[in-house]
């Protein structure tokens, strides 16, 4: 059986999650058109799970299904998981 895709939605538009894709900085709304906001990628040790690693200079804060919320510095990556909301700044 095939899994639905991951999807992110930002601003009426809906972006598939694969490891790779990339997400501009104005998309996310903290930086320029030119400027690299998030990417993809896939855990280095569990196969099956992806992060989105935030390549912008803001804090995101994700909150996750179980009501928890996580800071996201610069750097640093999310474990993407169906139902999660960021904030990305």
């Amino acid at each position: 059986l095939l899994s639905p895709p991951l999807v992110l939605a930002i601003s009426g538009r809906a972006l598939v999650l694969a490891p790779g894709t990339g997400v501009a900085a104005d998309a996310l709304g903290c930086g320029g058109a030119d400027a690299a906001g998030a990417m993809v990628e896939p855990h280095p040790s569990r196969p099956g799970i992806l992060g989105l690693r935030n390549l912008s200079g803001v804090e995101w804060q994700a909150m996750l299904p179980d009501s928890s919320a996580h800071r996201v510095p610069p750097g640093q990556a999310v474990r993407i998981l169906p139902g999660m909301r960021i904030a990305f700044g």
